[in-house]
């Protein structure tokens, strides 16, 4: 497991560097961490309100240079929800193996849910006992609305699609927990080809599988590049083969 620790600023007292390092030293037995200082902004002191709005965004926008399209990122933030060690290794941890299993699978067969209990209850059988599990609990994932038009028109393109309402859909969510079948993928291609004018590859929709990274994709791609319609169109091999 990869973790990145994006700071504001330096530290400067050296017990507290040592202590980090010690810190990291003990981690590497679980996890590769890496710690990223970004630099900060002078403040000075009685600066206004929107004086201290630029120096966020500025710093905000250093923060999001290292951040990776592929990561999971958790902020640390005055509004967020408390954990304390325990509570937050377990996050982690349910992240990590849900990862791990869309490694290996398809998006769709990725749970939901996902739970730690101390033991599996079994029956006579000795076979898992599904009356004794307990209910899953699901969390529901913040939405992260669009912002930009070409978002909003994304989001309406696979709401068409799926059938469900555009508030649902959040920019940063796999657009497979929404119900996004290789099938529908194919139609989602030439969807937004015509709405957008430009041509798209289905392996490049598997890779850019939120609608934040397929504005970033629509984006990088050129109009001119396009593809010329026939009005015949040769027999491939297979085909060939099939007749």
């Amino acid at each position: 497991m990869n973790i990145t620790l994006i700071t504001v600023g330096r530290i400067k007292e050296s017990y507290l560097r040592d202590a980090i390092a010690e810190y990291m030293k003990r981690l590497q037995k679980y996890c590769k961490l890496e710690i990223i200082e970004v630099a900060d902004e002078k403040t000075p002191d009685g600066a206004s309100f929107a004086l201290e709005e630029q120096i966020r965004q500025k710093e905000g926008e250093r923060i999001l240079k290292q951040i990776q399209d592929d990561a999971y990122v958790i902020t640390l933030e005055i509004q967020g929800k408390m954990y304390d060690s325990v509570a937050f290794a377990k996050e982690i941890e349910k992240k990590a193996l849900a990862d791990f299993i869309l490694s290996t699978k398809p998006p769709y067969m990725v749970p939901s849910s996902i739970m730690q209990i101390e033991k599996i209850p079994l029956n006579v059988n000795s076979k898992v006992d599904k009356r004794k599990l307990p209910p899953p609990v699901f969390e529901e994932e913040e939405i992260v609305p669009p912002s930009t038009d070409v978002q909003k028109k994304i989001c309406a393109v696979v709401s068409e699609l799926l059938g469900i309402p555009q508030e649902k859909i959040s920019i940063n969510a796999h657009l497979a927990s929404y119900g996004l079948t290789s099938i529908a993928m194919l139609k989602l291609n030439v969807m937004l080809g015509k709405l957008f004018d430009v041509p798209l590859k289905t392996s490049e929709l598997k890779e850019n599988n939120t609608v934040s990274l397929i504005e970033k994709l629509l984006l990088s791609k050129k109009k001119t590049d396009y593809f010329v319609r026939l009005k015949d169109y040769p027999l491939t091999m297979t085909q060939m083969g099939i007749f």
